[in-house]
């Protein structure tokens, strides 16, 4: 089910109903690489954030990821290495 947004800055786009925004963010937790940051990140908590929340309630298909965990910087950076994804420090 879409809904129209309200007047605003992105009046032109179509929302999508919450089930259907949560069937797009579901479908993104089987890519290959995030199941292998879930791995590499266990027990920790990893959460969809940001433009990847938007685009899914907007039907876009984004470019990139946008993540949170309860980790610190050091011990994340530290996970991934131990398994062999490489981190950008910004």
């Amino acid at each position: 089910m879409e809904r129209s947004l309200p007047p605003g800055t992105h009046s032109s786009a179509t929302l999508l109903s919450q089930a259907d925004a949560a069937a797009s963010l579901c479908a993104l937790l089987d890519l290959p690489a995030l199941k292998s940051l879930a791995v590499a990140l266990q027990p920790a908590e990893l959460y969809l954030v940001g433009g990847t929340v938007r685009d899914a309630f907007l039907g876009r298909t984004g470019t990139d990821l946008d993540l949170a965990t309860n980790l610190s910087a050091p011990e994340m950076k530290t996970r991934c290495e131990k398994h062999g994804i490489r981190t950008i420090d910004t």
